[in-house]
């Protein structure tokens, strides 16, 4: 098995702002933003390749089935 490249999303800060706060409006961007980016799918995909769960927040769309 091939090990895992780092990613930014790994550590991004936003990102743990966002699952300290999720009402904030911090969270509200980063979640939009994570619909859209390219590099938080290629993340998401680097996760399901190695059998990782996507993380609790952000769009999963297309990677991860959504939850309701």
């Amino acid at each position: 098995m091939v090990k895992k490249q780092y990613m930014p999303c790994d550590d991004c800060r936003f990102r743990r702002a966002t699952e300290k706060d999720p009402t904030s409006i911090l969270a509200w961007f980063w979640e939009w933003h994570t619909k859209w980016c390219p590099g938080w799918k290629a993340y998401l995909k680097t996760l399901k390749e190695h059998g990782e769960q996507p993380p609790s927040m952000g769009s999963r769309r297309g990677i991860f089935p959504e939850e309701d």
